[in-house]
């Protein structure tokens, strides 16, 4: 099995499994998988539940976003984070509830950079 065979996240006692049918373009069986610009609000629908079975979610500051509306995706996906924590801390929403965020970003720098400003949030970060 290949590492895009099976791909396993857990966070105290949460767990998603995600089965991957790896090939030369990987086809996703049994899950949703939501790619957005990070520009794009999707804090009310994560929290209303109103995408039953999204498993998984890429917030993009590459490709999906210009450059120019990069700092507003990274403010949109703090922003988003910091509401999710909340609910998260205040008993609104479970683990269970969320998919697993991914963040897609355009550089090693911005990596590095934006993610000094996730330490509000290390309880929804795997490293």
């Amino acid at each position: 099995m290949s590492w895009c065979d099976y791909v396993y996240a857990r966070h105290e006692g949460f767990y998603k499994e995600i089965i991957i049918k790896g090939n030369a373009r990987p086809y996703f069986y049994g899950f949703v998988f939501m790619y957005m610009p990070g520009t794009k609000d999707f804090t009310k629908k994560l929290l209303s539940k109103g995408m039953p079975g999204l498993t998984s979610m890429v917030l993009c500051f590459e490709d999906a976003c210009p450059e120019a509306d990069v700092p507003a995706a990274e403010e949109n996906t703090l922003k988003l984070l910091h509401t999710v924590s909340t609910a998260l801390e205040h008993g609104e929403i479970t683990y269970e509830d969320i998919p697993l965020i991914f963040i897609r970003v355009r550089s090693v720098d911005q990596f590095k950079e934006f993610s000094k400003r996730l330490t509000l949030h290390l309880s929804l970060i795997h490293i």
